[in-house]
């Protein structure tokens, strides 16, 4: 085994230490060598403390190195920084502080951190105990804060700089890029029941080519069909490939489309189209009609399936109203309840065989009595189905007109049964 040597200068070189420092190591070893172990102890520790104390000033220089190659290291990393074009202002100001006003590494950072104060619209950092201990950064922040426009003998100093700091820079570089007047189809969110309803006549759906077809036909199955039975009035057209065509397959110029749905005054736009051609119609987009609210059947089959189910449930037929808003579900101990506005649907389960029963109800829990529909007619607040399997859809369907009823007087209408548990007695009897 190697023998550890401290009063040879090869020794501490082996070690990582520099010719310079080696040689002092040694030296101090010659002449402060440790004592033999019969040595009396106070005397051994004395010759540790003053071999210590002979190390000090070397042990010093070797930190103030380290130091400056670190202040070094730093500058070099922002100087490459700007070097390469990916330096901010605050950067800026460090190398402005080191340039202008000779500070070092520390107070540059500073200086810096004053000028970004003042030119954001920041209040003066007040002095700190702390800060007392280093002066010179203190004061190099004072410097700062001065050349970025900050004045700490006024008293609307803060007020002034952050009026400045909102307002643009230099209006004269704006650059005004032009935007459309519309979102572009591939940005469009899915359909939801925040949207108020609209009349069919006022709707668009753009579909694509198999969204026509039943599954069984070899098409996408997402609601042609249901839309031929509810959706009377209905605007649809077609679009495949850049083009525009009729359900009927007849191709329609994009001019003669834009002046067709110009006199729609259309309130809802809803598109199909799939993730390989919402790039063909963005570049279409500019025949649609500026409308409140865009929507797009977006992910798998059975996802856009409810797209198109959420949108369609949002159309109102002539002399028809429909309460709008988002219907806020949540489970209970003995059925499911649905909220909107200041009604409620609660599921009052299984009356009998094939029967099924729900409850509109006020706030107060009581039946929503006294409504009527636009056209006059009375609204019961109980509704009966046979599925069980329907019963969000009822629930969303009753909670809609009651939302879009108009409240009379409850003495006007035929009196209805007292409580919930009455009628729901009534019922049981009579099944």
């Amino acid at each position: 085994m190697e023998q550890f040597d401290p009063t040879s200068a090869a020794t501490w070189m082996a070690r990582g230490r520099s010719a310079c420092d080696a040689e002092t190591l040694a030296s101090i070893w010659r002449k402060y060598p440790d004592l033999p172990p019969s040595a009396p102890l106070d005397e051994r520790m004395l010759r540790t403390r003053a071999r210590v104390a002979a190390m000090r000033p070397m042990h010093d220089a070797m930190q103030k190195e380290q130091e400056r190659a670190r202040r070094a290291r730093n500058f070099a990393f922002i100087e490459e920084k700007a070097a390469t074009g990916t330096i901010d202002d605050r950067d800026l100001a460090i190398l402005r502080g080191r340039d202008t006003h000779r500070f070092d590494w520390n107070e540059a950072v500073r200086y810096a951190e004053g000028w970004y104060a003042a030119r954001s619209g920041w209040a003066y950092r007040e002095r700190r105990p702390a800060d007392l201990e280093n002066a010179s950064e203190r004061a190099a922040y004072d410097v700062g804060f001065s050349d970025g426009g900050g004045d700490q003998g006024d008293l609307f100093d803060a007020a002034r700089r952050a009026f400045i700091a909102a307002a643009p820079s230099n209006t004269a570089t704006l650059q005004l890029q032009p935007r459309s007047a519309r979102p572009l189809p591939s940005s469009w969110p899915k359909p939801s029941d925040v949207p108020r309803p609209a009349r069919w006549a006022r709707r668009l759906a753009i579909l694509a080519p198999a969204d026509l077809l039943a599954r069984e036909k070899g098409g996408t199955g997402l609601g042609m069909d249901v839309m031929s039975k509810e959706a009377h009035g209905l605007n649809v057209v077609v679009f495949r490939d850049g083009e525009w065509a009729t359900p009927s397959g007849k191709q329609i110029q994009a001019e003669d489309l834009r002046a067709l749905l110009r006199s729609k005054d259309l309130t809802d736009i809803l598109t199909t189209v799939g993730e390989t051609e919402v790039e063909k119609l963005d570049q279409a987009a500019a025949v649609l009609p500026l409308a409140p609210t865009y929507e797009r059947a977006q992910n798998s089959p059975l996802q856009r399936r409810v797209h198109v189910r959420t949108w369609l449930s949002r159309g109102l037929s002539d002399g028809q109203n429909a309460g709008a808003g988002h219907i806020r579900w949540s489970k209970a101990a003995k059925g499911l309840k649905a909220y909107l506005g200041e009604f409620t649907a609660v599921d009052q389960g299984r009356l009998g065989r094939g029967s099924h029963q729900l409850a509109v109800l006020l706030e107060d829990g009581s039946p929503a009595e006294g409504f009527v529909d636009a056209a006059g007619n009375p609204l019961e607040p109980f509704f009966h189905f046979s599925n069980k399997s329907k019963l969000r859809c009822e629930m969303e369907k009753a909670l809609r007109n009651f939302g879009g009823a108009t409240r009379l007087n409850v003495m006007l209408l035929k009196p209805p049964v007292a409580t919930c548990q009455e009628h729901s007695a009534h019922l049981a009897r009579s099944c």
